[in-house]
């Protein structure tokens, strides 16, 4: 419910298996659209403001319980149940204003890079001595460009 409209929303999603250094760290991109149609009036209804604790709430609620209804066990309803203790704001972590591209081909563009690229692009690579790859990243903490160190079957690991 939005402005006491029930709208149903558009949204795409991408799994993306790796973090910015490479390592393993699953998580979904989701672009989501700029408001819903409202069920009753079957009209599009623009939404000028998201309110994102709201959507926090519901992306927890919503997986939360498919997991339940889906593995019907003990450990996962105590799963469950912690998570909803540990995380009561809800489990959006980094939700990101801005625009997207307008046109489809060009979301598409967008979104096939989390898809199709691997984990580290080769133009990061800075240096390979026969047993260290060396690469830059940037850091979610500081946002500056780091430099990761890791030995070679690490860092193949992580590019497959």
């Amino acid at each position: 419910m939005v402005r006491r409209k029930e709208l149903r929303g558009g949204y795409r999603g991408v799994l993306q298996t790796h973090g910015r250094i490479g390592q393993y760290n699953p998580h979904l991109h989701i672009i989501a659209a700029s408001g819903g149609m409202d069920k009753n009036s079957q009209r599009w209804e623009h939404l000028e403001y998201l309110p994102y604790p709201m959507l926090h709430k519901k992306w927890q609620w919503y997986l939360l319980e498919m997991v339940r209804e889906g593995i019907d066990t003990e450990e996962v309803e105590q799963l469950v149940d912690s998570c909803y203790r540990s995380y009561p704001k809800g489990f959006v972590a980094n939700v990101q204003k801005g625009e997207v591209p307008g046109r489809y081909e060009s979301l598409a563009r967008y979104l096939a890079k989390y898809v199709v690229s691997p984990p580290i692009s080769m133009r990061r690579i800075d240096g390979y001595d026969g047993e260290t790859v060396r690469y830059q990243c940037r850091s979610h903490k500081t946002e500056q460009i780091e430099e990761e160190r890791v030995d070679v079957y690490p860092f193949i690991g992580r590019m497959i």
